[in-house]
């Protein structure tokens, strides 16, 4: 008798990601919510950014001068 039908394909087995452990997927989840929910709790902190004066303008200069 004729099968109408293919078998299914074979696939290959599902390689092992070390970051599907649900230990690692913890660890995702709190840096995540830490980041958005307690900033306070990241132990790097962003460096402050200096002010620099790139424009000087001289007092004495009246405002249309400026403006021209």
């Amino acid at each position: 008798m004729f099968k109408v039908t293919p078998n299914p394909p074979e696939t290959d087995p599902i390689p092992y990601d070390a970051a599907l452990e649900p230990q690692n997927i913890k660890e995702a989840t709190e840096r995540a919510i830490n980041f958005y929910l307690n900033p306070s709790a990241l132990k790097t902190s962003i460096p402050t950014r200096k002010t620099g004066r790139i424009y000087l303008i001289d007092p004495t200069v009246d405002d249309e001068t400026l403006l021209v």
